[in-house]
């Protein structure tokens, strides 16, 4: 151990010294940092900071941009801000998560919801096809293609795909809504009336 006297009156022990007290920072493990920043965010998401989370985040995918998870959460918290002037930042982050991990089907179906309100209707049919060659069982890609079916008229495909997503799920209330809004576009008030009392008493 280097006696404190000559660490004082030293030029180079100061450098040492410094060296010590923060080396350790700079060395630390990528991984190790990079784990410890989406941990903070998470904890920050829970207690509804999502400015701070979103600053975490960012810190850890500068350190792996390939990472699609931690991309993914990025994206979830720049949309947890509720600012529209933030959907292009989520936008990025899932385009960005998809590119790593085309199974990222939480990031697709994001990415889909973006698109389909964006009006960007033949990029959210993609993002809903994705998803469906992942799992042909993922009722959140039927709704998401049966709602961009409806955007364009398309009411009969737009039917069909959404009975496709009750028959996968037959307790999901958001179904029977749609499927009843979808039978009031064809005005067909009867059924749609019908489906929407079935789809309550479920």
């Amino acid at each position: 151990m280097l006696p404190y006297r000559w660490l004082q009156t030293s030029g180079l022990g100061i450098c040492v010294l410094v060296w010590m007290l923060v080396g350790p920072a700079y060395s630390a493990d990528p991984q190790a940092k990079k784990t410890a920043y989406i941990e903070k965010a998470e904890a920050y998401s829970k207690d509804g900071k999502y400015a701070e989370a979103v600053i975490e985040l960012k810190n850890a995918v500068q350190i792996d941009p390939n990472d699609a998870v931690a991309q993914y959460k990025l994206g979830l918290a720049y949309l947890q801000l509720g600012k529209q002037e933030n959907f292009p930042d989520a936008l990025k982050a899932f385009e960005s998560s998809i590119k790593h991990d085309p199974a990222q089907t939480g990031a697709q179906l994001r990415l889909g919801d973006l698109y389909l309100a964006g009006g960007q209707l033949g990029k959210a049919q993609e993002r809903a096809e994705a998803m469906l060659q992942n799992d042909a069982k993922n009722v959140e890609a039927y709704l998401l293609l049966g709602n961009v079916y409806a955007r364009r008229q398309n009411l009969a495909p737009a039917l069909e795909t959404v009975e496709k997503a009750r028959k996968l799920d037959p307790k999901r209330l958001q179904t029977y809504f749609i499927l009843a809004a979808l039978y009031t576009l064809q005005k067909d008030t009867a059924t749609a009336e019908k489906i929407s009392s079935g789809g309550l008493e479920r």
